[in-house]
Formats: structure tokens, C-alpha cells, sequence
């Protein structure tokens, strides 16, 4: 606003100047002609500028949209690099996890294989150090019974142990430990003193059952004792290869928890519970779970339910007490 009417004034003074002083200051008329020639100058190049700028601010900006395209395809197109790199590099992640996973899969699957191949204390011991690890024996002990697990016969519960001659504040490290397998009877009843084998690499399957047998006679078990036979160790193989099965989830496992006594071919007692291959599975929380710290009088007072149809009282009587045996206030552990 300054400017313009200081434009005005510097135009107009000539004309003032000739309109007080007349003649002696100049020609009005050339005043007027060099007046107008100026102005149309000024806005000649008034015009110039402005359309200068117009096409300046133009090129200005279509170059800054090309280039903010430019920028942008560029962006999209390393973007699309990184995320394919990525995909590439994921894949290959994946692929190794496959390996591994199908690696330790095989390994696994050979321990129990050996198993087919002859028992050992070495096969025996790696496949339950694999139950152990797999968390597929729970309460880290596995009960398995010989022959077809009907309830006069004999059961056996097999643990992972270790022993050593050196005193246990002069141990180093595992290596001065001696691994051991113990075998020791499921007595019924009370027993006077347990009954059991520490098996170790110096001592064929043979002898262990050999020895059981011998144990059980001098117990005054000389029945069960006629009973100790290799099936023990078939019932041990399937029972493993079972529990396994189950923690994988895979299609042949028939029982969900991690086991702890395989009964028989149609029974398991696990971390779940009673389970059954059929319908007549118990949950663990169907037993009696209240304790008060002092007593246990529900669990005294609490009544199993009748055997099912088809299920031998025996059997049944024996499935709830080996049930009862872990499912009972204070004895659950977590699966």
C-alpha cells in the first residue's frame, strides 16, 4: 500500500509541479506522453514478471510432483525389494525350522525304534529319558504290568535314577554319576521292605527280570513271582511309544494326558485322569479334591462310581485305586 501511493506521488509531482510553476518546469504534454510511456513500461514488465512467476511457480511445482512420484515409485519399489527380501529370508527360516523339527522328530523316532531291536538297559533308558523329556510320563515314573494287565498280575514302576561312589559334596559335575533304570514291584498290599532292581549297563534285561522274580519269591510273592516274564518289557515299549503318540498329538494316541501307568491295552492312568480307549474315561476332577489341611474326609467318605457295563469289577476296582493314587488331594502335580 506504501509503495503504490508512493508511486503515485513520484508520477504526479511533475504534473503538480507544471500546474504551479507553468511553462518554466516544462511541456505538460511531453510530461504526459514520457508519463504514460513509463507507466505502460512498468506494467509491461509488471506483465513479464507475473507471467514469469506463474511459469516458474508451475515448473516448480510439476517438478516437485514428479519428483515426490519419482520418490514415491522408489520408495514402494525398495519396499517391495525389502518385504520380498524378507519373505525369502523368512522362508529360509522356516525351512530350517522344518528340518529341525523333522530332525528331532527322526531322532526321536529311532530311540523308540531300538526299542524293536532288543531291549537294553541303554535302549530302556534313552527311550524313557525321552518320555521325561517330552513330558509324556508325568510324575516321572511309568507303570507298566506283564501280560495283558489283567489285575492279578504283577506291576512294575520304572524310574530314572542315578547313583555314584563319590560323596555328594565331592561331585563335579553329571559325569561322576552313574545313570540307572529302577524296577521296583507294585505291591497291592504293604510290603515289608521294597522290592526293587537298580539296572544298570553291566546287567542284561535277562537278570533284571531274573532278579525281580528271585525278590518276589523271597518276599513271599511266589505267585506274582511265576509271572515275570519278557512281556514286561513289551507292555514298557508299547506303553512308551503310546505316551509319546499322545504328546505329539498324533492320530493313533488314544488318551490325552501324560501317562503315568498303562494298565492295559484299553486303560491308562495319566495326567488327565482315568482314561479309557473307549467311553468310560474319568477327569481328575471327578475324585474328591477338598483339603483342609487336617483332615481328609471327604476323600474317606467319597464312593467310586459302579463299574460300567462290560467292565469287570476287579479291573474296575483296581483302575479307581491306581486313579485315586494321583488324583487325590495333595498327590496332583501339573501335567
Amino acid at each position: 500500500m506504501a509503495v503504490t501511493i508512493f508511486g503515485l506521488v513520484v508520477t504526479g509531482t511533475p504534473f503538480i509541479l507544471i500546474w504551479l510553476y507553468g511553462a518554466d518546469f516544462g511541456d505538460w504534454q511531453s510530461l504526459l506522453a514520457s508519463t504514460l510511456t513509463n507507466v505502460g513500461t512498468a506494467i509491461v514488465l509488471v506483465a513479464v514478471f507475473w507471467f514469469l512467476e506463474q511459469w516458474f511457480t508451475a515448473r516448480i511445482k510439476q517438478d516437485v510432483r514428479e519428483t515426490a512420484r519419482a520418490t514415491a515409485v522408489q520408495e514402494t519399489r525398495e519396499l517391495a525389494e525389502a518385504q520380498q527380501d524378507l519373505a525369502q529370508r523368512l522362508d529360509e527360516i522356516q525351512r530350517r525350522l522344518d528340518d529341525r523339527v523333522s530332525a528331532a522328530r527322526q531322532e526321536e523316532d529311532t530311540v523308540l525304534d531300538r526299542l524293536d531291536r532288543g531291549i537294553s538297559f541303554d535302549t530302556v533308558y534313552a527311550a524313557l529319558a525321552l518320555g521325561e523329556r517330552l513330558g509324556a510320563i508325568w510324575q516321572h515314573e511309568l507303570t507298566v504290568p506283564t501280560g495283558n494287565g489283567e489285575p492279578s498280575l504283577p506291576r512294575f514302576r520304572f524310574r530314572l535314577t542315578t547313583s555314584s561312589t563319590t560323596p555328594p559334596h565331592r561331585l563335579r559335575s553329571n559325569e561322576d554319576l552313574t545313570p540307572l533304570v529302577e524296577v521296583e514291584y507294585v505291591s497291592p498290599g504293604s510290603a515289608i521292605r521294597p522290592i526293587l532292581v537298580h539296572w544298570d549297563r553291566a546287567k542284561e534285561p535277562d537278570a533284571v527280570l531274573a532278579e525281580l522274580a528271585h525278590m518276589l519269591l523271597a518276599a513271599g510273592f511266589a505267585e506274582q513271582a511265576t509271572e515275570v516274564n519278557v512281556s514286561l518289557f513289551a507292555n514298557l515299549q508299547a506303553a512308551l511309544k503310546a505316551a509319546v503318540a499322545a504328546r505329539r498329538k498324533e492320530a493313533s494316541a488314544w488318551f490325552k494326558g501324560a501317562l503315568t501307568e498303562w494298565v492295559n491295552a484299553d486303560w491308562a492312568v495319566t495326567s488327565y485322569g482315568l482314561e479309557h480307549r473307549g467311553p468310560h474315561s474319568m477327569r481328575s476332577g471327578e475324585f474328591p479334591v477338598h483339603w483342609n489341611g487336617r483332615s481328609n474326609v471327604e476323600s474317606v467318605m467319597w464312593e467310586a462310581p459302579a463299574a460300567p457295563d462290560g467292565v469287570d469289577k476287579t479291573l474296575w476296582d483296581l483302575l479307581i485305586a491306581s486313579a485315586r493314587q494321583r488324583h487325590r488331594p495333595g498327590a496332583r502335580s501339573p501335567s
